[in-house]
């Protein structure tokens, strides 16, 4: 199989993560990884021989999964914050 793999370590919620992770149209096998993570395998229908190539594809998927747990950190935070406000 030619691909990506990109593990997350230390994730809070590890099958709400997963739940959300199956919505991207590009991931197609993810799993707990050992450490208390997730992994994401992201295959290629052909081989990426060009480093630039393969960066800027990991870059783009990377990318696009962090921006997810950012925008869900981000969330949790404000959530507490304005819960300790009250």
């Amino acid at each position: 199989m030619n691909g990506l793999i990109i593990d997350i370590d230390d994730v809070a919620d590890i099958e709400e993560g997963k739940k959300e992770l199956e919505a991207l149209p590009c991931a197609r096998y993810i799993f707990r990884s050992p450490y208390n993570g997730i992994k994401v395998i992201i295959p290629f229908n052909r081989p990426v021989t060009d480093k630039d190539t393969y960066m800027t594809l990991w870059k783009y998927c990377a990318l696009n999964i962090l921006s997810y747990f950012l925008f869900i950190l981000s969330y949790i935070h404000t959530y507490l914050y304005s819960y300790s406000l009250t």
